[in-house]
């Protein structure tokens, strides 16, 4: 019998009891609820919550988690005295009842828990700082039942937690009618963007996002929202959108030419500023407009001009108010971010609509593409009849690839620019240039056999003048051919075959280059470079340094992102920029990713054994990897053979990438079932797709350091911003790159960036510092 009574109280022990932490478990409140001698007197009941605690769970494992647990619920249990209840209410939520205590009490007893638990807590030889919001209730004040305390205590920690980290608040009325007001304006606001970014992503048409817009920011203020669009060529401003307008003053502002007094908009406009006119009534930039303002009682007005990243002009976007009113913070910024949307949209319809005459445009230099120049052929040769006589020239810019290779492929294209330039300045007007592949142009113009010499001439003088590129002369040389119709030819496919085949003879015939030239020397250290790219892995010759990233808040290495080198034996360090490109061409790419892949995952395993198991690698991966019918399987037995944790790897793929969507995604989402990490790198700088976010298996989103370079500019600011919105709805964590000064830190604490790297922190590091770095 005593046998089963001791058992019985071990049993109930065990029920109330945490078994982690050893202290009350949340089914105890039952027994409290029920412990008539605490209800005599006056308790505070304290709420609390272990800020960001899911970061040590994820980035040093749940043994750790369970360790600061422990030591969290020691340093709490020395500062109580016997006749206090600590209890585990879940997860990393306690609380403490404190019987008989007073208010002064009371708030010394919660700045001695907070600064207890502001204190490091040492872990696997790292310093760990974790933070607390605490929220207090008394009874029977606030309450007369737990679980209307709870309630209080827990609407306390959120006023709390909105104050800043460790703080603590006592509960009162106030704070319960402003937290549900909050939540509902928050739960709204984030439909509402979440919606809009759908919209976006799903390729909804501009007007109904336009219309979203407007009605979300409408919903959020007492204003009525307008979009005007800019129109260049008559300097006015058109309606565009904002239902909430009447019918009649729509009519009135349409077509409104810009200027510093044609209202908010035409001076947003002009200026180019954010223009506010809090009374319309005495405000001399509505003098013309000020009739039609009051019939339909509009007493106020702002407007934010719409303007892309090179300060060009799209429209306006305005808020009007029917009384006298100065828009305030949250109004600015709620307009700031709606304005940056419609930005995006206006781009992406001119884009569409540019991408119309694209079709037949080469985007780089402006000129009309093969196709129009096909199209132009097929209508001057018309159906044989009318035979008015003209010419072509075909020509061909001699070692162009070697250029590209030298100086770059922003050079390259720099020189095929003003290549272009040059031609159309030149001949006359009535000729037309085309830009018919990489390094190949075609002119077609009206001409007789006896003009052929003139016009070959003025061929032959636009590459006599040197091209300026990186600081160096270079001289191009051109190989060319010529056909007449309808001499030569009555259909677009002869002349075009006449005019080729003289290209080629010429090319064939030519000798040497001209001793100014040199591009043969670039050209021999591109055979040189290719051919030493092909022994550069068994030579020792490529090396991986690599690049730490700090959590943004803690300041602790999170990971590395391994960046690949080449030492020349001859010609010492040679950039990535140069011989990546080669790799890629040659097909090498693919045996030195793999190479890559394989020794950063050693390398990690080395940080691994040396304790530091938390540390996760970021590897780049070429298109050509992708494309492996086996590279899933390569990295699975990587990973396996290394005994490395798949979710420590993180793969970077750029935005380029994604549009081979049939090859490129099931291989992604393999590798993400198996647990790998996938981050979208550069973001920002290519396609941008909201679409491919949804649709790839991305888990986290590297922002371009272009972006981060010019933070303090308001167009990159807001880039950055809404990233990371986008990113916190679609729960993807997010890294900046190329971080160099705290003023670009700072701001992307307060935006709550999760992860950085740049030269803020350090340069890419050897190998053999690796292990020095993270002691």
């Amino acid at each position: 019998m005593a046998l089963f009574l001791s058992y019985a109280i071990d049993l109930e022990h065990t029920a109330y009891t945490d078994s982690l932490t050893g202290i009350y478990s949340h089914s105890f409140l039952t027994e409290l609820e029920q412990y008539e001698e605490l209800f005599l007197n006056p308790f505070a009941l304290f709420f609390i919550d272990i800020d960001d605690f899911k970061y040590v769970n994820d980035r040093f494992g749940h043994n750790a988690g369970d360790f600061v647990l422990q030591e969290f619920v020691h340093r709490i249990n020395t500062l109580l005295s016997p006749q206090d209840f600590l209890l585990r209410f879940a997860g990393d939520e306690f609380l403490i009842v404190l019987p008989n205590i007073s208010v002064n009490e009371m708030n010394d007893k919660g700045k001695s828990i907070l600064e207890a638990l502001g204190q490091p807590i040492y872990l696997q030889q790292h310093e760990i700082y974790l933070s607390a919001s605490m929220g207090i209730s008394m009874y029977p004040s606030h309450d007369e039942t737990f679980t209307g305390l709870i309630q209080k205590a827990d609407i306390a920690m959120y006023a709390a937690k909105q104050s800043g980290k460790n703080q603590f608040c006592i509960y009162s009325d106030y704070l319960e009618r402003e937290r549900k007001r909050q939540s509902n304006k928050i739960q709204y606001a984030l439909e509402g963007q979440q919606n809009i970014i759908r919209l976006i992503s799903d390729g909804a048409s501009p007007d109904k996002i336009l219309d979203s817009i407007t009605r979300f920011v409408e919903d959020q203020t007492e204003g009525v929202c307008s979009i005007l669009l800019y129109e260049k060529e008559s300097e006015t401003l058109s309606y565009r959108a904002g239902k909430g307008l009447p019918k009649d003053y729509i009519a009135t502002i349409n077509g409104i030419k810009v200027g510093p007094d044609a209202g908010s908009c035409g001076a947003a406009a002009y200026t180019k500023k954010q223009t506010i006119v809090m009374d319309i009534d005495g405000d001399k930039r509505w003098e013309s407009f000020r009739k039609a303002a009051k019939e339909y009682g509009f007493r106020a007005c702002w407007s934010t001009p719409i303007l892309t990243i090179d300060q060009e002009l799209l429209g306006t976007f305005a808020m009007y108010y029917k009384r006298p009113y100065a828009p305030t913070d949250r109004e600015k910024e709620l307009v700031e971010r709606a304005t940056f949307l419609v930005k995006l949209v206006l781009e992406r319809e001119r884009n569409k609509e540019e991408l119309g005459q694209l079709l037949n445009m080469d985007p780089l230099t402006h000129l009309p593409n093969r196709k129009q120049f096909q199209n132009d052929l097929q209508h001057l040769c018309g159906n044989g009849k009318t035979l008015t006589p003209f010419a072509i020239f075909m020509l061909d810019i001699d070692e162009f690839n070697p250029l590209n290779l030298a100086f770059g492929y922003v050079s390259g294209d720099l020189i095929l620019k003003k290549v272009a330039c040059r031609l159309v300045r030149n001949f006359p007007k009535t000729a037309t240039v085309y830009r018919v592949g990489g390094n190949e142009f075609a002119i077609c113009l009206p001409c007789s056999q006896e003009k052929i010499p003139f016009f070959s001439k003025v061929l032959e003088d636009v590459f006599l003048e040197s091209f300026s590129v990186s600081s160096h002369e270079v001289r191009l040389s051109v190989s060319y051919g010529h056909s007449l119709f309808p001499v030569d030819g009555q259909t677009p496919e002869d002349v075009t075959r006449v005019a080729m085949k003289d290209l080629l003879n010429k090319k064939h015939e030519k000798i040497a280059l001209s001793p100014l030239q040199s591009t043969r020397m670039e050209e021999m250290e591109r055979i040189v470079l290719t051919k030493d790219l092909y022994y550069a892995i068994e030579r020792n010759e490529l090396y991986l340094e690599y690049q730490p990233q700090h959590h943004i808040d803690t300041n602790k290495v999170i990971g590395f992102e391994a960046l690949i080198r080449w030492k020349h034996p001859i010609l010492g360090e040679i950039p990535p920029a140069k011989f990546v490109p080669l790799a890629e061409k040659t097909g090498l790419i693919i045996r030195i990713g793999n190479w890559v892949l394989k020794t950063a995952c050693e390398e990690l395993k080395r940080l691994h054994t040396a304790g530091y198991t938390w540390l996760r690698m970021g590897v780049n991966l070429s298109a050509s990897q992708l494309k492996q019918p086996d590279f899933a399987a390569q990295i699975k037995n990587i990973l396996s053979d290394l005994e490395i944790w798949p979710s420590k790897v993180d793969i970077e793929i750029t935005e380029s990438m994604m549009i081979e969507v049939e090859r490129v995604l099931p291989v992604l989402q393999e590798l993400h079932e198996y647990g790998v990490s996938i981050s979208l790198d550069d973001f920002g700088t290519g396609y941008s797709s909201l679409g491919y976010l949804t649709k790839f298996p991305i888990n986290q989103i590297k922002i371009d350091q272009s972006f981060i370079q010019r933070i303090g500019h308001l167009e990159d600011e807001m880039v950055i911003k809404t990233i990371i919105a986008m990113a916190q709805i679609l729960h993807l964590n997010v890294i900046a790159e190329g971080v160099e000064t705290e003023e670009q830190l700072t701001f992307l604490q307060q935006e709550q960036c999760n992860e950085v790297q740049g030269y803020l922190y350090s340069k890419p590091i050897p190998a053999a510092q690796l292990l020095n770095y993270m002691d």
